[in-house]
């Protein structure tokens, strides 16, 4: 940095030992420059605290909005698990093939192969559902039959769950729990429900056994992405304490071992269970300050908490507060020094012009280069043979030489081995172009490789052609660009794996859906045909009340025949392929309501329909959905001597709405959440026939076009169903 000379040293000051004289203007100046800089410090100290606080509320709202979703996350999969359970125990005690021969085995009856059959049933469900073991026990709790065969007898307190669920008749859940042996279980037990018990044969019990360490204790430890610090627990209340029910990340052997007091002011999961607190901040079972997100399984007596410590979460906020401050600290030292350099300006040019004109050039050179080497990047000036002529401090920091050693070196040296070759290639394009901006790899003293984004321009320096490149360290986003791949490519196989399951569930629909029309179609008509025979052969010996058990077994059957029919047509809505294309929805309900009147000529109905109405689907689906909805309209409309139908469109907030009205019977809206339910009737069907399917499909066929349907009613003042296709061509 150039000093500038004091002008009038050898002159006598006047007054006063060793300094200048001063002059009027100088203590005014002095003063105003003092408080510019007490206002900037004071301003720059509070901007820099309040964006630190700013930092450590977004870091704090970002770490909670994560729990949050991690804790609703695991709650579903939780009670997801627990109903999977409970339903597995519910179908297995109402197998109508295998409750008469477990009852006869636990009443002292059955045969050999009874037992050999009961076994084997036993076994499948064992292997099926990955239980650690499976128990058929009498009333008493003794263990009938096991499997595997060499399990031990069941403890104390999956026993004592075995008369609660006889008594509930419904399946009944030991919570989880040690045994003698130190293992950790889950039972559950479930009556064998026969379709025809007696009083000399009480109920089987069937006892589940789950180890919770094959899939629920993995399910509630995995965390999303990497961390080390984060972790989920399962907890339950006992009286005045809490219970850590799986293993923790921070204490070995601590699944059933830990128990801390329900009234610990700061535990997340006490405040969760004792004051319904869901999320926020507190101390861990290990007293360290985190924040967590806490909810209580449906379900169950457990509870789940997500949470991290407060010094993982806030450790980015804390590192841009240090790097803030520091550059605060930057900032203010050089407005300091430029205000000492103002203020020698400003004595300099009392004194001289030249003097003044001097000194700010210094001032600006100092700014300069200060600038440069504080840069965040690296800067490296190489002449026309590339020998490396300048550099700033951050090249030192980056490559590790000092200076004296980059003036050895040319910008060949600090490129990787690998990636030399095309160096004269790119040097030839900036002379070119003038500049280029490309990444690659370089080496540093070391001979370790980092990935760098250079920015490189021609420049003159005293009329020479120089190359400057502007060099900045990329390895740390290349490093999460890896790892955003990486995640993809797992989101991706994940996927797939669902989609190959989706695939097998469909095979098992398709497999079963044949069953149901082939296997039920034939008893049906037999029973239909011998109806009709009895009524055509053995009419005249029959009573009144025989012909008329005779007609309800023909009705009844045709009713079922209807019922498996609109199945299957709910079933092939759920499965079929879609061609979409843009339909003509106004020439599709005229071709319904058609097929209506010459199935109903003798009613007089208006039906009104908009013209011009097209909107994108499958023609087939849409026909079911019209179908549907269209024959429900006739339907209830069917008590009024003239009747009237609407279909059309309308702008509900900026999206298109279709919808079905009628002036018919309607229905009470405080029921109208189990209107697309299947088999849910409002009205009797004595009144108005049906199987309680329609309904249903139309809703399968709105969803299946991404959209949704709703309905609006009052009793006897009709029904508006409203709907929406929202499926794209492509």
């Amino acid at each position: 940095m150039v000093e500038v000379e004091d002008v009038g040293r050898d002159a006598a000051p006047s007054g006063g030992s060793g300094g200048r004289p001063s002059r009027p203007g100088d203590r005014p100046r002095a003063l105003a420059l003092l408080a510019i800089l007490v206002l900037v410090v004071g301003a720059a100290s509070v901007g820099g605290y309040f964006i630190y606080r700013a930092e450590i509320r977004d870091a704090r709202r970002t770490a909670q909005d994560h729990l949050d979703a991690v804790a609703d996350l695991k709650t579903g999969q939780i009670a997801d698990w627990l109903a999977e359970r409970f339903g597995d125990a519910d179908v297995a005690a109402r197998d109508p093939f295998a409750a008469p021969r477990l009852s006869a085995l636990v009443a002292g009856g059955g045969t050999p192969q009874d037992e050999r059959d009961a076994a084997e049933w036993l076994a499948v469900r064992q292997q099926r559902y990955d239980y650690d073991a499976v128990y058929l026990c009498d009333q008493q709790g003794r263990a009938r039959l096991r499997r595997p065969a060499d399990a031990a007898d069941p403890d104390q307190v999956a026993s004592s769950i075995i008369s609660e669920a006889v008594r509930a008749g419904a399946p009944r859940m030991a919570d989880i729990h040690s045994n003698a042996r130190g293992d950790i279980h889950v039972g559950i037990a479930v009556p064998v429900e026969e379709s025809s018990p007696s009083a000399d044969r009480p109920p089987a019990r069937l006892l589940f056994v789950i180890d919770p360490n094959r899939f629920l204790f993995p399910l509630v430890q995995s965390w999303p992405e990497p961390s080390e610090t984060a972790e989920t627990l399962l907890v339950r209340r006992e009286g005045d304490e809490v219970v850590y029910l799986n293993e923790l990340r921070h204490r070995r052997g601590a699944a059933l071992s830990i128990r801390l007091p329900i009234s610990s002011p700061d535990l997340p999961a006490a405040r969760l269970l004792r004051e319904g607190t869901k999320s926020g901040e507190g101390l861990d079972y290990r007293g360290v300050p985190v924040i967590f997100a806490a909810r209580r399984i449906p379900g169950s007596d457990w509870a789940i908490v997500a949470k991290i410590d407060q010094v993982e979460a806030y450790a980015g906020a804390r590192r841009r507060g240090v790097f803030v401050l520091v550059a605060l600290a930057a900032v203010l030292l050089a407005m300091a020094l430029v205000a000492a350099l103002v203020w020698r300006s400003w004595r300099a040019n009392a004194d001289r012009a030249a003097t003044r004109a001097a000194t700010e050039r210094a001032t600006l050179a100092h700014r300069f280069e200060t600038l440069v080497e504080q840069a965040n990047d690296a800067l490296v000036v190489a002449d026309a043979d590339r020998h490396i002529v300048a550099v700033n401090g951050r090249a030192c920091t980056l490559y590790g030489y000092t200076r004296d050693e980059f003036a050895g070196l040319s910008i060949t040296d600090l490129r990787a081995p690998d990636r030399r070759e095309d160096l004269p290639g790119m040097l030839h394009h900036i002379r070119d172009a003038g500049g280029a901006v490309v990444e690659t790899t370089h080496v540093r003293k070391d001979g370790t490789e980092l990935a760098v984004e250079v920015s490189a321009r021609m420049v003159d320096l005293d009329g020479v052609p120089h190359f400057q490149a502007l060099v900045r360290d990329v390895s740390e986003r290349k490093q999460h660009e890896r790892e955003r791949q990486r995640a993809a490519a797992e989101l991706e196989r994940l996927v797939h794996e669902r989609t190959a399951d989706l695939a097998a569930s469909n095979q098992e629909l398709e497999a079963f859906a044949h069953s149901v029309s082939h296997d039920l179609r034939a008893p049906l008509r037999a029973m239909h045909g011998f109806a009709q025979a009895l009524i055509e052969d053995s009419g005249e010996r029959l009573d009144p009340q025989g012909r008329d058990f005779a007609r309800r077994i023909q009705s009844a059957g045709s009713r079922m025949a209807s019922l498996i029919d609109d199945l299957l047509a709910l079933s092939r809505v759920t499965r079929a392929d879609r061609a979409i294309v843009p339909v003509d929805l106004t020439a599709l309900t005229h071709e319904v309501v058609g097929e209506l009147r010459r199935g109903d000529r003798e009613r007089r109905v208006e039906v009104r329909v908009a013209g011009g109405l097209v909107a994108d689907g499958d023609p087939r689906l849409l026909r079911v959905l019209l179908v549907n909805l269209l024959g429900n309209a006739w339907k209830f409309t069917s008590r009024r001597a003239e009747a009237t139908i609407e279909f059309g469109a309308e702008d509900l907030d900026g999206e298109r709405v279709f919808v079905v009205r009628d002036d018919g019977v309607g229905f009470d809206m405080e029921y109208a959440d189990r209107l697309f339910e299947p088999f849910q009737r409002l009205h009797s069907s004595a009144d108005f026939p049906g199987t309680g399917i329609g309904l249903a499909t139309a809703q399968r066929v709105v969803l299946r076009h991404g959209g949704r349907i709703w309905a609006q009613a009052a009793v006897d003042k009709g029904a508006a169903f409203r709907f929406t296709l929202n499926t794209a061509r492509g």
